[in-house]
């Protein structure tokens, strides 16, 4: 009789490691998936703020080349830029 009862408390223990152990790794997998959002949030913001900086420097060299072109003797600028146009767009 014994025996059964050693055997019994063995399984009762094994049963509620096993499910701790569960408990445990869906805890850990639930804050994985967490952080693996906030990572690819992160990323597609910073990918996003750093495409807006390269669009602003780009702006910035056409300017300076516009700017450039104004104080020499050409009256065409080296680098053509859209501001005519973007100011139609704007206003009608």
């Amino acid at each position: 009789m014994d025996t059964w009862l050693a055997i019994a408390l063995i399984a009762v223990v094994v049963a509620v490691g096993l499910a701790v152990l569960a408990f445990a790794a869906l805890r850990f997998a639930a804050a994985l998936k967490r952080l693996l959002t906030a990572t690819g949030r992160t990323s597609a913001r910073f990918a996003d703020e750093t495409g807006l900086l390269r669009a602003r420097r780009a702006a910035l060299r056409v300017a300076v080349a516009e700017r450039k072109a104004r104080n020499t003797d050409s009256t065409r600028p080296q680098v053509p830029s859209l501001k005519g146009r973007q100011e139609k767009d704007l206003i009608g």
